[in-house]
């Protein structure tokens, strides 16, 4: 068998089954510039964002990788089904495979949980070799490696993803992140993040942090923060949070410092009964206030609500 894996991002149909297709995009995933880190030294590899380029139905891949984090995943069931009519072995992940691994069953060779490193991926393709693939592989997160920007064209993206860590210390109910890391998270090791955001600094003025939630751990956030102001970074910037924030001026106002702009905040409901069904351990009657830092600061906030 040939050493190579093709690692694809599937894109949408819309309403009438027409494939969604274009030059740019407002954000993207990072799923593939992550995945190319982790692939083994003696393996080949192919990329493709399916949104800009054509799916290499052709390609000598041995493997294909799919990953899906919501509806894309039934383009991706497509897609793996004409691959495996031609004798590849197929593999899904990310966050919609994992809570679809039964639906996908009868679609795909395997399906990978979590977020798997060097190590993981060495095991998996291991046996892929061996032809001792493993219906399901749980991966602990493991991200402290450098992702590989030169998978990803910044100049097709209006904010080039950016991630310090996954998880939420949060239990809120109807979260499926919550279902996934119960209430916990996993930070990045500084120095990979500030290699990437060097490099970055170089080819793209504009990111988005695209971690669930930024807020997780304030010293982590306050030490980004510093860095980015005294290496003159100058990125304009914007990232997910709790509304928590919004008690912490000192923390805001470094964000300001170092190009915040926006914060996305899922506010879901301004009735306390709600957010105490959704297990969401916020006091609504603070809100106005907490909004009021926030605006104060100079950062504008998009708010979501349920």
């Amino acid at each position: 068998m040939k050493k190579k894996i093709y690692l694809i991002q599937p894109s949408y149909k819309d309403q009438n089954g027409k494939l969604l297709k274009g030059k740019k995009l407002y954000i993207i995933s990072l799923t593939l510039p992550t995945l190319s880190s982790i692939i083994p030294d003696d393996w080949e590899k192919e990329l493709c964002y399916e949104y800009f380029e054509d799916i290499n139905f052709d390609t000598d891949a041995s493997v294909v990788g799919i990953s899906s984090m919501g509806y894309e995943i039934f383009r991706g069931i497509e897609l793996a089904d004409e691959f495996r009519k031609k004798g590849k072995k197929v593999i899904f992940g990310g966050f919609q495979s994992h809570i679809s691994r039964d639906y996908l069953d009868s679609h795909c060779d395997s399906v990978v949980h979590g977020n798997p490193g060097l190590k993981d991926m060495t095991k998996i393709l291991k046996d892929v070799e061996s032809n001792t693939l493993q219906k399901n592989y749980y991966c602990k997160p493991n991200l402290n490696y450098k992702i590989d920007y030169k998978a990803l064209d910044t100049k097709k993206v209006f904010f080039t993803p950016v991630l310090l860590n996954v998880g939420c210390y949060n239990h809120c109910d109807f979260c499926c992140i919550s279902s996934i890391y119960n209430g916990k998270y996993y930070l990045r090791k500084f120095n990979y993040l500030v290699e990437e955001l060097d490099y970055l600094h170089n080819s793209t003025r504009n990111i988005a942090f695209i971690d669930t939630n930024i807020y997780n751990n304030r010293e982590y956030l306050i030490k980004l923060c510093k860095v980015m102001i005294e290496r003159k970074y100058n990125f304009v910037w914007g990232a997910q949070c709790t509304i928590n924030i919004g008690e912490d001026i000192e923390t805001l106002t470094l964000m300001r410092k170092a190009g915040c702009k926006v914060l996305f905040i899922g506010l879901e409901s301004i009735d306390q009964q709600n957010l105490n069904y959704l297990n969401k351990n916020y006091n609504a009657d603070s809100y106005q206030q907490k909004i009021a830092n926030i605006h104060n600061a100079g950062i504008k906030i998009a708010a979501f609500f349920i």
